[in-house]
């Protein structure tokens, strides 16, 4: 039919079929009223509306609010809402409510969890309102946010060349409202400073009391260090509760700071280190690594189960943020050295 100003030509087509495409052509030679034609042959494709599917969705990207999302879905065409409601799952979370705005599905979900990879998928079968074909199975995801605990720990330098123990001990006890020092807290691990007899191989226990002098040097066999036990009983004699730990893993460390416990971690100096041997004055044998360096692990980024890195307080270089593959790879390359005290 015409339109009445003669401007417009309407066909009406029937037994159209749902997803399908049908051509319509306009032969050359078409006349005007005011004398004009037209030269070329018009093709044109028409499609008839198709399957459900979704155009846009919402939120995307990483490290979402996890508290609260609304998951909002569009379709490219009206639906039956109660099939694609029933459609809709998610991976994490509680749903508590669903509305509607136009072809928009908005669904609130709270208690994602964090550090989460949250899978949001729609069932296969969604019915179109009308005129249309099922929807295919559908699905995107996104991740929320990761939890960090950062312990307000105060920092300190060590003020001898090797009482990165002191130090960081009497960091961990000034967050426990404790005040001490680096030479208060070295005379209770057990200080009675010696050098390395280099003939006979012999020097102090580490597991008994500090090695060496303080001021010394590691290379020169002057001053070493001290293991985990006496720190642990240094810090049990100013009141507070300690244990020494041996082959730390990273699960271990995030369960501490997520406890709010700060971690005397012992580790190298550098990105190498020689395992040495030698005979303790008491008879025994003690191996460590040279040079040995030990830190205070205050905080963590990451879930208990997966954490992504650590913060550190360096009694040399100062805070900083480490990966995991990083605090580990130093500890683990302290050979008998992997030990950490946890101060509660």
């Amino acid at each position: 039919e015409w339109s009445d100003d003669g401007m417009s030509y309407r066909l009406k087509l029937g037994d159209i079929e749902p997803g399908k495409q049908y051509g319509l052509s306009v032969n050359p030679g078409l006349r005007s009223k005011s004398g004009g034609i037209t030269i070329d042959k018009i093709d044109k494709t028409l499609s008839s509306r198709g399957s459900v599917a979704v155009v846009e969705v919402s939120p995307t990207g990483a490290e979402l609010t996890q508290a609260r999302q609304q998951i909002a879905i569009t379709f490219n065409q009206p639906v039956d809402r109660s099939s694609a409601e029933s459609a809709f799952s998610i991976s994490s979370g509680r749903v508590t409510g669903t509305s509607w705005d136009g072809n928009t599905m908005k669904i609130t979900v709270v208690d994602l969890g964090y550090q989460r990879h949250v899978r949001v998928g729609l069932a296969a079968g969604i019915r179109p309102s009308g005129f249309g074909l099922l929807g295919r199975a559908w699905g995107y995801s996104f991740t929320t946010e990761v939890p960090i605990v950062k312990l307000t720990v105060p920092y300190y330098r060590q003020v001898y060349a090797q009482s990165c123990e002191a130090a960081s001990v009497r960091m961990a006890l000034a967050y426990r409202g404790i005040g001490s020092s680096d030479w208060d807290i070295l005379q209770k691990f057990g200080y009675n400073p010696t050098h390395k007899n280099q003939e006979t191989n012999t020097w102090e226990d580490p597991q008994k009391q500090f090695v060496g002098d303080v001021n010394g040097s590691q290379s020169e066999g002057t001053g070493w260090g001290v293991f985990a036990e006496p720190v642990a009983a240094a810090v049990r004699s100013y009141g507070r509760q300690a244990s020494s730990h041996y082959g730390i893993s990273a699960q271990f460390l995030a369960q501490q700071l997520h406890n709010d416990r700060p971690v005397v971690l012992w580790g190298i100096w550098g990105s190498s280190a020689q395992i040495q041997t030698w005979t303790t004055t008491n008879g025994g044998t003690a191996s460590g690594p040279f040079p040995m360096h030990v830190r205070l692990v205050v905080g963590v980024k990451g879930s208990v189960e997966n954490p992504l890195g650590f913060y550190v307080h360096d009694p040399i270089t100062g805070s900083a943020y480490w990966s995991t593959a990083q605090l580990m790879s130093n500890t683990q390359k302290a050979g008998p050295a992997n030990q950490a005290v946890v101060i509660y």
